[in-house]
């Protein structure tokens, strides 16, 4: 933990800020949902799919989506959506496919959801360092930098993706710190990287660290005890539910008398002085 936290560092400004997203798997890249596993390609054509092809085809999709929950989601909704972006977020948010990509102001939120999950294999936290222009969606400050006077988003291939806090139109969104990065054309076969980040803020950086496979159940340990848990970053009845499935960490479970039946949950032992923890991660 503490290679890790030094890897975060300070913030380097006031007026920027620095982004992280956790990923339980190394090698997973900056994708959105609806980007991945699509085949973009034109027939006959060798050469990579034109940016404002990809985008306007991802446009569509993402749009049948918003479509499909305005239609149909109301009756089901206490805070109906505002704008087109806020029915994209709550698409995001109930796991349908859109151009988001989620991120979160918190290094230890991201590191959470590095380690979470896929425990025998490296994790990674990404961080892009120092973004500037990342408001409150629908605040005047959005609608100058990133809308036209008539109201149509300015995200396009001159301008591949906007960085936005979202509404708080679910706890879960508060609790996360979120920011959201919304993508004109990424996708498997042009996936989100440093030159797209600088191509709009030269300033800025994106990093990556990996979280070692055998420092997974040390974090979520640590995590658990400094209040980052399923059940708190998944405010409800599932996180409560979820947070008492989850699997007994393999050191409480080798100083356990005898063998843990298969599917029991125990409590931790209690330990004796403190344990240092290193290593660090990244997606």
């Amino acid at each position: 933990m503490p290679e890790y936290l030094q890897w975060v560092g300070e913030p380097t400004t006031l007026y920027a800020l620095d982004l992280f997203r956790g990923v339980p798997q190394a090698d997973y890249r900056l994708i959105p949902s609806i980007g991945r596993n699509v085949d973009l390609s034109i027939p006959g054509v060798r050469d990579e799919t034109p940016r404002d092809v990809a985008g306007f085809h991802l446009s569509q999709m993402e749009g049948h989506v918003v479509d499909t929950l305005r239609a149909e989601a109301p009756p089901y909704l206490d805070l109906v959506p505002e704008s087109y972006l806020d029915w994209v977020v709550l698409a995001q948010h109930h796991g349908a496919s859109t151009r988001l990509l989620d991120w979160t102001r918190s290094c230890l939120v991201a590191l959470y959801f590095a380690v979470e999950k896929h425990t025998d294999s490296d994790g990674a936290v990404y961080l892009i360092r120092a973004l500037p222009n990342t408001p409150y969606e629908g605040s005047p400050l959005f609608r100058t930098i990133y809308m036209t006077p008539g109201g149509e988003y300015v995200l396009n291939e001159h301008n591949p993706f906007i960085a936005f806090v979202p509404r708080h139109i679910s706890a879960r969104i508060a609790v996360q710190l979120s920011v959201f990065t919304w993508h004109w054309d990424t996708y498997e076969g042009r996936p989100f990287t440093e030159g797209d980040l600088k191509g709009q803020y030269p300033d800025t950086a994106l990093e990556k660290a990996i979280i070692p496979t055998d420092m997974k159940d040390r974090f979520r340990v640590q995590l658990s005890r400094m209040g980052f848990s399923h059940k708190t970053l998944f405010p409800g009845l599932t996180g409560i539910c979820r947070g008492l499935g989850g699997p007994v960490p393999e050191r409480w479970r080798s100083s356990l008398p005898g063998k843990l039946p298969s599917g029991t949950d125990a409590a931790p032992p209690k330990e004796n002085g403190t344990e240092q923890i290193d290593g660090e991660e990244r997606s």
